[in-house]
């Protein structure tokens, strides 16, 4: 079967220059390639393209049918491949991100710096509690904490905090504090999801185990679990991420510390592969800048 590119390219160009010799100089490739090209092209299709003379070459009937086909498709294709190679070479096209709900406010300063930098540069950010998967659903990158275990990812860590038990001081005045376990079946629990997006019926031990939870409160929003702690609904296992300036103000406390929880880290994760758009890397570079400098403070 007759590849079209390079027989086409040579033809159109033939005809919009009128020689061969000067088809193959603005092609950049050797004269008898050129006339092997113009004669595979006419011997394929049955037909003949082109009247050659010792000086010039003119299209027959069929060459000018030919030529005004071809002409608007190839430029077509010259812009398709422009658009395409600009992913390695421009900061263009959208970025779409899976992001944790509790990451999801300190991306507004990451977009803002971005979008400054690169005004042709658009960023989608879905509040997401799974990992979601990165080829089937069209994402470029996720934020999430844990660790994915997959070979196909690319993973860079970018912060690690714990994860614990905690309630308002209000809340533990009126209904006690747990001193075990199983103390909280006494107590309400406010439930997050878990990384499958279902709700949690598993909490974790510091030693590694695990206990099973139920509770009236659910939500996969981490902002509204801590809201909840706070106005002293419950107990909810929040991470050091989301409940550090509510430690630090007293607002919240810890409860069965050292005995449930667990350290996790928050990662940035693409998949595996070998040429990353750029604006896919001008994205990675911001997001791992942000937790730089915010680590330093």
């Amino acid at each position: 079967m007759l590849s079209a590119g390079p027989h086409y390219e040579a033809f159109v160009t033939a005809v919009e220059l009128g020689t061969i010799t000067a088809a193959s100089a603005r092609l950049g490739l050797p004269r008898p390639t050129v006339s092997r090209y113009l004669a595979r092209l006419e011997s394929d299709l049955g037909v003949a393209l082109l009247h050659r003379t010792t000086r010039r070459i003119t299209t027959t009937a069929a060459g000018q049918r030919l030529y005004e086909r071809i002409r608007p498709l190839l430029d077509d294709w010259a812009a398709i491949e422009a658009d395409v190679r600009a992913d390695a070479h421009a900061v263009v096209g959208t970025v779409r991100v899976s992001v944790l709900p509790l990451l999801t406010v300190p991306m507004a300063a990451v977009v803002k710096h971005l979008q400054a930098a690169h005004p042709r540069l658009a960023v989608e950010v879905v509040a997401n509690v799974r990992l979601v998967d990165l080829r089937s659903e069209g994402f470029d990158a996720a934020i999430w904490a844990g660790d994915p275990r997959d070979p196909d990812l690319v993973t860079r860590t970018l912060a690690a905090g714990g994860v614990s038990l905690v309630a308002s001081p209000a809340y533990l005045a009126a209904r006690g504090t747990p001193q075990r376990v199983a103390d909280l079946a006494d107590h309400d629990l406010l439930r997050g999801h878990s990384g499958s997006g279902r709700p949690r019926v598993w909490w974790p031990l510091v030693d590694g185990g695990r206990f099973k939870v139920d509770g009236r409160f659910v939500t996969n929003d981490a902002a509204l679990l801590r809201e909840a702690a706070l106005q002293g609904q419950g107990i909810a296992l929040l991470s050091d991420l989301n409940s550090g300036p509510a430690f630090a103000q007293g607002r919240l406390v810890r409860v069965l510390p050292g005995i449930v929880g667990v350290t996790a880290a928050v990662r940035l994760i693409v998949a595996r592969r070998t040429l990353l758009p750029l604006r896919v890397r001008v994205f990675m570079d911001a997001v791992v800048d942000h937790f730089d400098v915010r680590d330093e403070r």
